[in-house]
């Protein structure tokens, strides 16, 4: 092997560890979700969704909310400051919706969500995988929510 073809190897290998730090150096977030199926010790179905940050610059999430069947679209406000919720590297931030958490009650109207999304601090709404056919699932279940089971049998 003459020198150019070495010098041209050690490049490209140099370029492709190049490439790949700046692609790590990122916020990235990875979003789970499913469904937690009813059980009489656990109570009624939910919806569970995890959001991890896989890269290593923190991410912040404002917004958990969604897009409404007539309304647009609603949210709450994550995190204790304005930012919201910081996530650094491998943290993650984990909620549960049960079926009342999918009706939206506005100042003046009633809606129900269709979708699921978390917002980050730029603006981005990262949809929750899923989210709309458990949405329909739990519209479709006939139970009552877990507090007023516990009324019931008390």
């Amino acid at each position: 092997m003459d020198k150019a073809t070495v010098a041209l190897i050690i490049s490209g290998l140099s370029f492709a560890v190049s490439f790949w730090n700046v692609f790590r150096d990122r916020s990235r977030l990875d979003l789970k979700s499913g469904l937690i199926e009813s059980h009489p010790e656990y109570g009624h179905e939910q919806i569970w969704f995890k959001a991890i940050n896989k890269g290593r610059r923190p991410i912040y999430i404002r917004t958990v909310g969604g897009n409404l069947s007539v309304h647009g679209w609603m949210g709450t406000h994550i995190g204790e400051t304005d930012f919201g919720l910081k996530l650094e590297e491998g943290q993650f931030y984990e909620a549960y919706w049960n079926r009342n958490d999918i009706f939206a009650d506005g100042p003046d109207f009633e809606d129900e969500y269709i979708d699921i999304w978390l917002e980050d601090s730029h603006g981005k709404r990262h949809k929750i995988p899923n989210s709309k056919k458990y949405i329909q699932r739990l519209k479709a279940s006939n139970h009552a929510n877990t507090a007023d089971a516990k009324k019931r049998r008390g």
